[in-house]
């Protein structure tokens, strides 16, 4: 029996259609399910018994048995669109029921994940100091970090570090209001000076801040399976994404293919095994003196503008693991 790829995913964006045309490439036979489908359009059954746990998932134009699937893509599903019933309780009390019935399907799949779920959105996701340590300990420089709600320790650290530390969101880069207006956190940086004045907003809010690291470049490194392609990211050429590349036009930034010293290549990829992933979206700055200094891992990081701006055949890589080429 040919076994399928499942595609866990949502109905937006452009990036798995580059994957899905690789797959067709390939002749590999794949089902793609869009998570905000479920569970108005899209039905889901499991069961368990002695033989153990069984599921089937069905769409409007596919359906798939859990014993048919070879591996899985877990690629940003979106939230469901669930009806809005009388009751904020009911409405609360079936979004629960209809999360976690998704979250015994994923765990109970048998099949090999780009990214296994339990590592990567329970644990690494926003998890930025769990990430650090691991990234220490295996030989990655980390800048020197805090997360705290004491204004005071704050202060301190700053001025263990010249005066000028880097204030980064813990959780989520993106704020939208009450109004549906949507805003942007980047990346800046700020001196002692401004945590004084900003002491109140820091008892009331953790803050996770870092000592400031000079730039030459940026790097963003994506590591496939053992397939490593490193794009640098000249961000010190703009004023504007001088601390934050991403407070730029992204598309007409310098980007370009970047070779990894052999040592740098080598704990990426150790880092991302080690983490227990087969894909992983590294950050990096490599300072004016060539150090390399680790920043972060996204299991579920963005990469579709690498390949469009470098040529890189990041879709292939993904396509290829899924295939278990």
């Amino acid at each position: 029996m040919t076994k399928t790829i499942l595609i866990i995913t949502n109905g937006v964006e452009e990036t798995p259609n580059l994957v899905i045309s690789e797959l067709l490439r390939m002749n590999e036979r794949f089902v793609r399910v869009n998570i905000e489908n479920f569970p108005i359009t899209t039905s889901l059954c499991m069961s368990h018994s002695k033989t153990g746990c069984v599921a089937r998932i069905k769409t409007d134009s596919d359906e798939l048995d859990s014993s048919e699937i070879k591996s899985v893509w877990y690629w940003k599903p979106a939230p469901p669109n669930l009806p809005q019933f009388f009751d904020d309780g009911i409405t609360k009390f079936v979004r629960n029921e209809v999360a976690t019935s998704l979250w015994s399907f994923y765990t109970t799949l048998k099949a090999r994940w780009v990214n296994p779920p339990l590592v990567g959105t329970k644990l690494l996701e926003d998890n930025k100091l769990f990430q650090l340590e691991f990234a220490s300990k295996i030989g990655l420089n980390v800048p020197e970090t805090i997360i705290t709600n004491d204004p005071d320790e704050v202060t301190r650290f700053a001025e263990r570090h010249s005066g000028v530390v880097v204030l980064k969101p813990l959780y989520t880069s993106c704020i939208v209001s009450s109004s549906d207006e949507l805003f942007l956190i980047y990346t800046r940086k700020l001196t002692t000076k401004e945590i004084r004045g900003e002491a109140d907003t820091i008892r009331s809010c953790p803050v996770f801040v870092q000592q400031y690291i000079p730039k030459k470049l940026e790097l963003r490194i994506t590591v496939v399976g053992a397939q490593v392609f490193s794009c640098a990211i000249y961000s010190q050429e703009r004023n504007e994404s001088a601390c934050d590349w991403r407070h730029s036009d992204i598309a007409s930034l310098r980007h370009e293919t970047f070779q990894l010293p052999a040592n740098v290549e080598d704990k990426v990829k150790k880092l991302v095994n080690t983490l227990g992933l087969v894909y992983g979206a590294i950050d990096m700055i490599v300072t004016p003196s060539d150090e390399f200094f680790f920043l972060e891992i996204n299991p579920n990081g963005q990469w579709l503008w690498i390949e469009q701006i470098t040529g890189q055949k990041l879709s292939r890589a993904i396509a290829s693991e899924l295939a278990n080429i």
